[in-house]
């Protein structure tokens, strides 16, 4: 299917109007290239932008993208990874939101998760979980350090590197780390924003710098009624979206072997011809072994275990 069916899909995304059929092969398409899923996230951006905007706007839509297509021309090169790209999403901002300026060059990566489990791996090899519309961005390739700014909750396991820390910017807390796991649940207006630390050690502050706590594992931390609480015990009750279940529905089997390995925190290999095989299966408090074998049973595969990974040989779609 060419790029501009895609385009269509994702303002049927937005407008609420895409069918199931349709945003299966819209999700199968954003995470099969790169530049995929950058044109998703700047086509995201810009319908989200355009709520700050009247919607009895009037523009010449001609004019608007000749000047659009001069500002592009005239942009540093550095800022544009894929210049065919810019053409495309010209048109496709102009179709969602009949306002020029609303696409600009920037090297801002944008992602909201459309499910729970959502899983994203940023620059430096870090790997998230995101629930169902929570909302993250960064800089591209971290240009300006390892900085995610976050809207909602997360699961966060971290790379390790000691000279670059890594930095949380949610709507109530700041959260620093060197290379951890833990979870964080903060939205604008939330009334008590959290952090919980499974593995490492961690640094929270409020956004105004008012409070800063050290965490170690098993520890939480709440605001409640505009101060931060320290608790010796974790409380996973807002993060049941991660660890009640897993659901696939119609997904390529290397996206699903990519969850499993955010999710569990192991290594998995997919060496054989069902890598872009379609899968569905929920599973709900099952070990990664039992999830791996439903999958090789299904498609017909080996599943071979050593104490560094698991390794999938052979098998066919159906």
């Amino acid at each position: 299917m060419n790029e501009d069916l895609y385009i269509e899909y994702l303002q049927k995304e937005l407008s609420g109007t895409i069918t199931e059929k349709e945003r299966i092969e819209l999700d199968q398409w954003k995470h099969s290239s790169e530049e995929n899923s950058l044109l998703a996230n700047r086509i995201y951006e810009a319908w989200e932008l355009s709520d700050q905007y009247g919607a009895n706007i009037k523009v010449d839509l001609d004019r608007d993208f000749g000047v659009l297509m001069s500002k592009i021309s005239k942009t540093d090169k550095r800022s544009s990874i894929f210049p065919r790209l810019w053409i495309g999403m010209a048109a496709s901002i102009l179709l969602l939101t009949s306002v020029f300026f609303l696409l600009r060059p920037t090297e801002d990566i944008i992602i909201i998760s459309t499910s729970d489990n959502y899983a994203v791996t940023l620059p430096d090899g870090s790997k998230l979980l995101l629930s169902e519309g929570t909302k993250i961005s960064y800089k591209e390739k971290f240009a300006e350090g390892r900085s995610v700014t976050l809207s909602g909750a997360a699961y966060w396991d971290v790379k390790h590197d000691a000279n670059m820390p890594f930095h949380v910017i949610s709507p109530n807390l700041r959260t620093s780390v060197l290379g951890t796991k833990f979870f964080i649940n903060d939205i604008k207006d939330i009334d008590n924003p959290e952090v919980q630390l499974l593995e490492g050690k961690i640094s929270v502050t409020r956004v105004d710098g008012s409070q800063e706590y050290i965490l170690v594992p098993d520890q939480r931390l709440v605001m409640m009624e505009g101060t931060l609480k320290r608790f010796d015990q974790l409380s996973l009750q807002n993060f049941s979206w991660y660890y009640d279940s897993l659901r696939f529905e119609q997904t390529i089997l290397k996206e699903v072997i990519f969850n499993l390995e955010a999710h569990f925190g192991t290594s998995i290999e997919l060496e054989s011809q069902i890598q872009d095989c379609s899968f569905t299966g929920n599973f709900t408090n099952q070990s990664i072994k039992e999830i791996l074998e439903s999958i090789v049973t299904l498609f017909g595969a080996e599943l071979i275990e050593n104490e560094l990974k698991y390794v999938i040989l052979g098998g066919q779609c159906e």
